[in-house]
């Protein structure tokens, strides 16, 4: 999004700049619940290599990618102002000269170059860095190059719905599919192994969505949303007798509604969701803690 309160979990660059206002939704956790859902991680070091990687590929640089390709806007060049005809100026240096045409387009140049040319290479060297670590990461690569299609369909979307499903599923779908595919166990198990899983990952997508659209001015309709999407999982943890899941997802949702008369009494939607996120992220993780043991009995 174009602006700060609106990206949920953004980094910059390779700075690992994380400190967003909203970062406790962040693709990070998207990610880490997609290896919990997927049955395979164990106590050992390649779970714990692979977690790490897979950590560092969604969270800097996926995000650095998205704020390179979509957050960047540079600042117009403006002209000085004022003061140029009252200057002693040399006659190489006057408005007109050849010199004064020189020094301008190297001026220009340097500009655009700062403006246009440096953030594409660090872009291009980002997405290398991106290919890189998700080459070792299985069909993790799959995941790096759906998000450059996304990255290129949210430059011709830019605003509206279409633009918000883009980011959720930039931020929150892609790093839970990754998540899942890292340990490398789903051409073995088959599709109909995640059926949890894959149902967990698309009530986190409605969810996000539903926070972006908070954050972007559609309060009651996209609060309906939120709230319907959590109980309709709620309801599914209570069919499959999670009851340790079951009090804790339901205990997130009691403080995520504990919020609720403040800001419909005319209260921030930014605050609102930064002190909603933690309850989704941790109802998300209990959820995805409570279907990883149990996918094998679908």
């Amino acid at each position: 999004m174009s602006n700060g309160e609106g990206r949920l979990g953004r980094a910059l660059i390779l700075r690992l700049d994380f400190g967003q206002p909203l970062s406790a939704l962040s693709p990070a956790w998207a990610a880490l619940a997609g290896l919990l859902v997927s049955g395979a991680m164990g106590w050992d070091a390649r779970t714990f290599v692979v977690s790490v990687l897979l950590l560092f590929l969604v969270e800097p640089v996926m995000g650095g990618l998205w704020d390179l390709a979509v957050g960047y806007d540079p600042a117009p060049i403006l002209p000085s102002s004022g003061g140029d005809e009252a200057r002693v100026m040399l006659p190489y240096a006057r408005p007109g000269s050849a010199g004064y045409r020189l020094t301008s387009a190297l001026a220009d140049g340097l500009a655009g170059w700062r403006d246009r040319g440096w953030p594409a290479v660090v872009f291009v060297g980002s997405l290398i860095v991106a290919l890189a670590v998700a080459s070792v990461l299985g069909l993790v690569l799959l995941g790096v190059a759906l998000a450059v299609i996304v990255l290129v369909a949210r430059l011709h979307w830019r605003a509206g719905g279409m633009s918000l499903l883009l980011q959720a599923i930039y931020d929150a779908l892609l790093p839970w599919l990754m998540g899942m595919s890292a340990l490398g166990q789903i051409a073995e198990r088959g599709p109909a192994f995640y059926r949890s899983g894959l149902l967990l990952a698309a009530c986190y997508l409605i969810v996000y969505v539903a926070c972006l659209s908070l954050v972007n001015g559609v309060r009651l309709p996209a609060l309906i949303v939120l709230d319907g999407v959590q109980v309709a999982l709620l309801g599914f943890l209570i069919t499959r007798q999670e009851i340790p899941a079951v009090w804790l997802v339901g205990l997130c949702l009691v403080g995520q509604l504990a919020a609720h008369p403040a800001f419909l009494g005319g209260g921030s939607a930014t605050s609102y969701v930064r002190r909603s996120s933690v309850y989704i992220v941790l109802a998300m993780l209990a959820a995805a803690i409570a279907l990883a043991p149990t996918l094998a009995g679908l």
